[in-house]
Order: C-alpha cells, then sequence, then structure tokens
C-alpha cells in the first residue's frame, strides 16, 4: 500500500512540473494589427482563434504554441474594406481561411518576466520564421498571453505592390486561456 501511495505521489509530482494544456478562449482574446495607408494608420483586428498550448513557465522544454486564426475574420470597423482585405489581393480567404502561429522553441527572455517565442506564422500557403518576447500572467484557470511583433506584408503576397500601403504591419496578440 505505501508503494503504491509514493508511486502516486511521484506521478502527481511530474504531472506538477511538466507543461500543462490550455486552450484559447474567444471572449478575452485580441489579435490586433496596425498598418500604415496613405500616411495614415488602419487598425483591426481578427477573431476565431482555436488552438492548444502547453506551457508551464518552469518547464519551458515542453512548451508549444499552435494556434489558428480565422483569415475571414478580419474587421477594420469598414464593411466595404473588410470584403477587400478577404480578396485574392489580400488574405484570399477563399483559398487560405486560416492562419496558423506554431512554435519551434520557447525560451526566457533577459526580461523578468517575458519569455521568448520561435516559430513560424503561415498565411497565404506562405511560411515565415518569427521571434518576439511575450508575457504570461496567471488569469483564471489559464494565461493571458500577451505578445507584439511586426511582419513584413509583402513576404507573404497581402496587398502586392502597393506605394500606398506600408510594408510593416504591427501585430499585438492578447491570448486569455483555459485549462483543458
Amino acid at each position: 500500500m505505501n508503494r503504491i501511495l509514493l508511486l502516486l505521489l511521484f506521478v502527481q509530482i511530474g504531472l506538477g512540473s511538466s507543461a500543462q494544456s490550455y486552450l484559447p478562449v474567444e471572449k478575452g482574446t485580441a489579435i490586433a494589427f496596425g498598418i500604415k495607408n496613405f500616411g495614415f494608420l488602419v487598425e483591426g483586428s481578427f477573431t476565431g482563434v482555436k488552438g492548444n498550448i502547453q506551457f508551464n513557465p518552469l518547464k519551458l522544454g515542453n512548451a508549444r504554441f499552435e494556434m489558428t486564426i480565422d483569415a475571414a475574420s478580419i474587421n477594420t470597423d469598414n464593411k466595404k474594406r473588410d470584403r477587400h482585405l478577404r480578396d485574392k489581393d489580400y488574405f484570399y480567404t477563399e483559398k487560405y481561411p486560416v492562419i496558423y502561429l506554431t512554435s519551434t522553441n520557447i525560451s526566457t527572455s533577459n526580461h523578468d518576466g517575458y519569455y521568448v517565442f520561435e516559430g513560424e506564422v503561415y498565411i497565404r500557403g506562405i511560411s515565415k520564421q518569427i521571434s518576439f518576447e511575450f508575457s504570461a500572467k496567471p488569469a483564471i484557470s489559464g494565461y493571458l498571453f500577451h505578445g507584439e511583433f511586426q511582419l513584413n506584408r509583402a513576404d507573404f503576397r497581402v496587398g502586392g505592390n502597393s506605394l500606398t500601403l506600408s510594408d510593416q504591419v504591427h501585430i499585438s496578440l492578447n491570448v486569455l486561456t483555459i485549462k483543458k
């Protein structure tokens, strides 16, 4: 009997130190972007975030982020512009309905309370390596992850060779999760 209790204790300790599974929650999650067009800042957002996140700040070697975003959910508070952004010249959501964000490595940052995401973003059938710092704050029964980074829209053939549209897009991720 003592051996069984001891075994259960070791299993519990082992599970506590491994990465925990979390799911993104739509309410409380915000995927926002900003880009200059004709010199003016155009801001927007995406919804439809799904995925699986494995995270334990004490065991980053097992951390993994796999998320998808519904590309057709793009919202700039201008219905005509949003329809145009879903077309072939931009996100081509009919052919590429999902944006993917997947980690290849999660490590600690040089800044207290921050981590480094290394991975890939996949838009319009094109995958690019990205790296950015993010925070992970305990929230409800999960975490609130926050990170910001820049993408070059031309790398993903979004918007063509526009002379009025900036190449640099600022992305802000606020992903609220709950324990799976």
